[in-house]
């Protein structure tokens, strides 16, 4: 009896990181790489009681390159870094992306849009979000008959 194994392929995602591993690998430093919105930039989301938290890693972008928006459970997150110009560089590695980016988020509950506090400290983005009260749980007291 013949048994032949058949590699799986990989997945659209990782044939598409080993696409671009291999052009880079030929010395294409003419590429520049774009951020892209699955990616870019990464993010921790947790709650609590009372608010929706967010943690985004965006080293290199200036306060006013960022814009944030909220509208109901949407959250879109859009900005731009610079990446820094020299004449006719000569890059070895080029990994650090620049331009344009965005975001998309929906959360898992409705948020009070007109109390988000939004802090850029260290390249690292919090926002606390607090949730609308529609959203938030109550406590329900039993009475007896």
């Amino acid at each position: 009896m013949l048994v032949r194994t058949i590699p799986s392929w990989p997945s659209a995602r990782g044939l598409r990181q080993e696409m671009e591993r291999l052009l880079e690998s030929f010395g294409d430093s003419k590429r520049t790489p774009q951020l892209r919105s699955e990616v870019y930039p990464a993010v921790n989301v947790w709650e609590d009681g009372e608010s929706i938290y967010l943690e985004a890693e965006l080293p290199g972008v200036a306060l006013g390159d960022v814009n944030i928006e909220i509208h109901a459970n949407q959250l879109s997150i859009r900005g731009h870094r610079e990446s820094p110009e020299t004449d006719s560089p000569s890059y070895h590695r080029r990994e650090r992306a620049s331009g344009e980016f965005s975001r998309f988020l929906t959360l898992p509950v409705e948020i009070n849009a007109d109390k988000v506090e939004a802090t850029l400290n260290d390249g690292v983005l919090l926002l606390i979000m607090p949730k609308a009260a529609v959203a938030r749980a109550r406590q329900i007291t039993v009475k007896a008959n």
